[in-house]
């Protein structure tokens, strides 16, 4: 039973994959109304562990290379999952993130295991609560002097053990609070870290390498244009008035 069930599981990461591929090809992020990818890092949480524990839960008989689906998981840092939804005049602002929602597993009342990036991705990656993995504070005071918690060396994490399992792990990274120095690139066969860099950079970088790599991949896309200084185009301007 478990294993049918993870099977059944790993058929829907597939097609979600596939039309997460598809929705991110498409989709031009420099405007508002189609804006910057998928769901927010709390949502993300639900789907990371669907995804982890449809690759790693089946028998060794259905772990061959040829049969691991590809894992694509997308992160909008700080965008409110209630704004997915929204209309203006009539008009969906996010048409094709809703149309993607509806062809998805969705999980309306994911709750973020912390109010800020860097302890929730801990969570997301190796899906321990934040007292746990101990990812607390960006800087704090440690005997005589300040330090930042950086993801532990010990923990497992989602790219470490799918890399583990013959994945090619990429991660495309705008966050300054999940750098390589603060440990996230571990597991990482790549990882490209660009302090705020506008989505569009980042979604050509990861089209760029994911269309010139072999299967299976697991490939963590961070999008961080929310929270960062917003200048919208004459396009977006006349569309939200």
């Amino acid at each position: 039973m478990h294993n049918s069930y993870n099977r059944e599981i790993g058929r829907r990461v597939v097609t979600s994959w596939r039309h997460t591929a598809n929705f991110l090809s498409k989709t031009q992020f420099d405007s508002v109304p189609v804006m910057r990818a998928v769901v927010r890092a709390a949502q993300s949480l639900s789907l990371v562990l669907l995804l982890f524990g449809s690759a790693s839960c089946n028998s060794s008989s259905d772990n061959r290379i040829d049969k691991q689906p590809n894992v694509l998981l997308v992160v909008v840092d700080t965008l409110r999952a209630d704004a997915a939804n929204k209309q203006r005049d009539g008009i969906a602002i996010m048409p094709r993130l809703t149309e993607f929602a509806a062809e998805s597993i969705y999980y309306p009342n994911a709750v973020s295991p912390c109010s800020w990036t860097r302890p929730a991705i801990a969570s997301v990656m190796t899906s321990l609560d934040v007292d746990v993995h101990g990812v607390y504070f960006i800087v704090r005071r440690a005997e005589r002097a300040w330090t930042t918690d950086v993801l532990p060396q010990s923990l497992d994490t989602a790219a470490t053990l799918l890399q583990q399992r013959g994945y090619r792990t990429m991660g495309f990274q705008a966050n300054g609070n999940l750098s390589a120095e603060t440990g996230f690139a571990r597991g990482f066969t790549s990882y490209r870290f660009s302090l705020d860099a506008p989505a569009n950079e980042i979604t050509d970088a990861a089209i760029k390498e994911l269309a010139s790599t072999e299967l299976p991949f697991f490939a963590y896309v961070h999008y961080n244009d929310p929270p960062a200084p917003y200048a919208p185009t004459e396009r977006v301007r006349d569309a939200f008035g």
